[in-house]
């Protein structure tokens, strides 16, 4: 990376905090913002629910087969609630699912249950494929 940058390999750690692990959190989460948006980008102007959730999936699903090495870098970062960055992401996550599963009337603890499921099918979907 430093390299592409135009600059020696240690540099880079100057502005990167926490050495390996900050720089992966830093394009992690650069990653998963530019896919939030991009995602935003393309169901903001829907609004049945059902319609929603589907473009999402399909939305996702897309960026996996197009950028498969950015995908495997947002998957395997943890995103932590006491991050800061990665909160906003999983709040933004969190409300996009619950926006598109509001028709079925869940309760929070239900609701909370679908979102996992629906995560753990569409990542291990993806994986399989």
């Amino acid at each position: 990376m430093a390299r592409q940058l135009g600059i020696k390999p240690p540099a880079i750690y100057k502005h990167v905090p926490a050495g390996n692990a900050g720089l992966h959190r830093a394009v992690a989460l650069a990653l998963w913002q530019q896919d939030m948006a991009y995602c935003h980008q393309r169901v903001d102007a829907i609004e049945n629910e059902r319609d929603l959730l589907l473009t999402g999936w399909r939305i996702t699903r897309q960026f996996a087969q197009q950028h498969p090495h950015r995908y495997q870098v947002m998957m395997a970062f943890v995103l932590q609630p006491n991050d800061a960055a990665a909160a906003a992401i999983i709040v933004e996550t969190q409300q996009f699912l619950a926006e598109a599963l509001q028709m079925y009337g869940l309760s929070q603890a239900k609701l909370i249950d679908a979102m996992r499921m629906i995560n753990a099918t569409l990542n291990g979907y993806i994986a399989i494929e």
